[in-house]
């Protein structure tokens, strides 16, 4: 359910976004980068394994700080 909640984040990051963000050609990599952190974190829940789940919450702090730092 919280992984969810990552991916509905990430889906109105990018369906609100404003017109000057999209045109930013480092908010498409920063959004990117972000999802794909999103998509490695689901698919370790749904291989039920701890050692993935670990590495793949370690590496969402990344993509979520570069993102929020500098697209708010």
């Amino acid at each position: 359910a919280r992984v969810g909640r990552l991916e509905l984040l990430a889906a109105r990051l990018r369906s609100e976004a404003s017109d000057t963000a999209r045109a930013d050609a480092g908010f498409g990599l920063s959004l990117q980068a972000l999802e794909a952190s999103v998509a490695a974190l689901r698919q370790a829940v749904l291989a039920q394994d701890p050692a993935r789940m670990r590495d793949a919450l370690l590496g969402l702090k990344g993509p979520y700080s570069q993102f929020f730092l500098r697209f708010g």
